[in-house]
This record gives structure tokens, C-alpha cells and sequence, in this order.
């Protein structure tokens, strides 16, 4: 319909300034290429945003690596078309090539235009069902986290899922959480994963956190979300985990409204992290917090009860007893074995010695 001997498809790439062939007909093993769209004709196309056109390549002074492959293949004539979006956005170009030389009928372009935009309707159409698709897959992840840490009581168990759910949800290089430890009165490593067969958690052995000038330390500061693109670039702030994150993630956790701590993701990618991702992990760490500390409530609850019970247990057998010597052994001997201990004393005062014998002497 058109008289075209070859065409391609290329796909741009704004942060090389290159465009890749993804797809031609017929097949002249080009596909994969990646041309630079910075000479005189494609930087063109790129800047007007409008179809150009070369009459004769074979006499053109440009002889990039396009142009170069073309002409192995016997192409003299070729019309480049922009592919842009709906906002105007160049995303790559559609490339018509003609085997004779000369000027290229208008109406031959008009109808490569119209085709031009379907395509353009059909890939966005098709970009918007992934996206779609995408979006439903990281929902559903999101309802699985949620049901996950709502099904366990254990703090450690709670910190393990919770790492893995969230780089499942969003992916991650690095991930930690970072909680306040009351009886040191610093900042501690509570769990953390830095590859993905291992996380670690260790809510009394991890590494304490140094606040100043890092990102932990400025969401404890400010208790605010912090996202830092670049760590590599001026003046950036320091991630609070491994040296090897190029980008990062910090959410505060707030327990009962007071700050409790902190969960930070890290990337070894620049500018890994968008605004959604900020929205859903701080939503992901709200949750996150509440089931930690219901599983803090819930162990809290039981100590005591095991406490009363023990008390009690022990109460009952020494009403059993007979004799002061008895009644001492027996306490000994519970207590012992309900604190781990391997040895005990206890002392009496002469006062309580002098009334013990003159309650055994009556």
C-alpha cells in the first residue's frame, strides 16, 4: 500500500539518548540495534517532533550507524515519524524505508501519520493494562501482608514477615527496622536483611544506630518520611544501613502516637523510589506497628498470668508445710527452678531466727 521496501520500529531512551529497534519488517536482524538520536536528522525529529525526511541517503554527509545499516540493505530513501503520546512526549519513531530514490508522495505520509497514531493508541492502551495489571498484583500483595501480620502474637516472627512483605510489595536491596531501646536509651537494629535468602532479628543483640547526619537520624528528628534519591550525589545524607544502597526509604513508626522507631528500605538503583511507594510503606509500617505492639500486649499478659500462677502454685505448696525448715526449702526450690537459678540463699536476721525457735518451742 505504501511502496515500503523496509520498516522499524524504535523505542527511545531519554537518559542515553539512544533509540533501540524493538521490532521490522522483513527481518534484517536488526532488531536489539540502538542508534544514537543525536546527529543532525534524528535530534531533529526528537526537537520539531515532526516527520523528516531524506531523499538520499546514499548522498547524505550524515553517516551515522543508522544510516550505515540502511544502506546495507539497499535503502536510498527513508521518512523517520515521530511517536508521541497524547501529552506530546517523544517515545521513539516508526522508520519507513524506500529502495529508490526521490521525493516521497504526501499521501504516503498522511497515511503513515494516521497509522502512526493507532499505534500509538494500541501501545498505550496496552501500557495501561499492565499498569492496571500491576497495580492489582501489588493490592493483593498488600491484603497478604496485612492478614500476615495480623496471624501471629510473636515480636520476632511479626519483624520477619513484615521485612519480607514489604520488598515483596516494594522491591528493595536492603531493608531494616530500627527500634528504640528503652534500657539502653539508644536507638537499636532490630531486624534487618541485606540478602534475600537472610533476615536477621535480634530485638537485644542488634548494632545500636548512630542518629546524626543520617537518614534515620533525620526521620527521628523530624518524624516525617524521607526519601533520598542519590546518595552518591553532594551532600546527600548517610544511609543509616549498608554503603552499597545508591537510594533510599525511611518511614517513622509511631506506637500509641509517640515515635517508636524506624523502617528504612535501600536501593542500589538512583531514584528507585516513587511518591506511591512512600504512601503505601508508611501504610505497610502503620500496620506493621499495630501488630507488634498487640503481640507486646498479648506476651505482657501472659508473663503476668504465668507470674500469678506461679505465685500461687507456690503459695499452695507452702501452706503444706510443717516446719520453717521445709517452708524455706520448698520457696528455694520453687524459685529456683521458675528463674533458671542454679544456686540461692536466704538470710534470716537473729531477730527472725530467736522468733522462729520460740515458734517451734510452743
Amino acid at each position: 500500500m505504501l511502496g515500503v521496501n523496509h520498516i522499524s520500529i524504535s523505542l527511545y531512551d531519554p537518559t542515553n539518548q539512544t533509540a533501540e529497534v524493538v521490532s521490522e519488517y522483513p527481518d534484517h536482524s536488526s532488531v536489539g540495534n540502538v542508534y544514537s538520536v543525536t546527529d543532525p536528522v534524528q535530534s531533529r525529529l526528537l526537537t520539531d517532533k515532526t516527520p523528516v525526511i531524506v531523499d538520499d541517503i546514499t548522498r547524505s554527509a550524515i553517516d551515522g550507524k543508522l544510516f550505515s545499516a540502511l544502506k546495507k540493505i539497499g535503502i536510498k530513501t527513508i521518512a523517520l515519524l515521530p511517536l508521541l503520546t497524547s501529552d506530546e512526549e517523544f517515545i521513539g519513531m516508526i522508520g519507513l524505508h524506500f529502495s529508490t530514490e526521490g521525493r516521497i508522495p504526501p499521501e504516503t505520509i498522511e497515511i503513515a501519520r494516521t497509522l502512526t497514531s493507532q499505534i500509538i493508541i494500541a501501545m498505550q492502551n496496552i501500557e495501561l493494562l499492565d499498569t492496571s495489571r500491576r497495580q492489582a498484583e501489588r493490592m493483593e500483595r498488600i491484603a497478604t501482608f496485612s492478614r500476615s501480620v495480623q496471624a501471629s502474637l510473636e515480636v520476632e516472627e511479626l519483624l520477619q514477615t513484615g521485612i519480607q512483605g514489604v520488598r515483596e510489595i516494594i522491591p528493595s536491596d536492603y531493608a531494616s527496622v530500627i527500634l528504640y531501646d528503652g534500657v539502653a536509651a539508644r536507638p537499636r537494629r532490630v531486624a534487618w536483611q541485606e540478602f534475600p535468602s537472610r533476615i536477621v532479628v535480634s530485638l537485644q543483640g542488634g548494632s545500636f544506630v548512630d542518629l546524626p547526619a543520617t537518614t534515620a537520624g533525620t526521620v527521628w528528628k523530624t518524624q516525617e518520611t524521607l526519601s533520598v534519591p542519590d546518595h552518591q550525589s553532594l551532600g546527600a545524607l548517610q544511609f543509616s544501613g549498608s554503603r552499597h544502597v545508591r537510594s533510599s526509604l525511611s518511614v517513622p513508626i509511631f506506637s500509641r502516637g509517640a515515635l517508636r522507631g524506624v523502617m528504612e528500605l535501600g536501593n542500589n538503583q538512583q531514584a528507585a523510589y516513587t511518591i506511591t511507594d512512600r504512601f503505601i510503606l508508611q501504610q505497610l509500617v502503620n500496620q506493621l506497628a499495630i501488630a507488634v505492639e498487640n503481640a507486646e500486649a498479648y506476651q505482657q499478659s501472659q508473663r503476668v498470668a504465668q507470674s500469678k500462677a506461679l505465685v500461687n502454685d507456690i503459695s499452695i505448696k507452702l501452706q503444706q508445710q510443717t516446719s520453717i525448715e521445709q517452708i524455706l526449702d520448698v520457696t528455694m526450690k520453687e524459685l529456683g527452678q521458675a528463674l533458671g537459678a542454679k544456686r540461692g540463699r536466704i538470710r534470716l536476721t537473729p531477730e527472725a531466727l530467736q522468733k522462729t525457735d520460740e515458734g517451734s518451742s510452743s
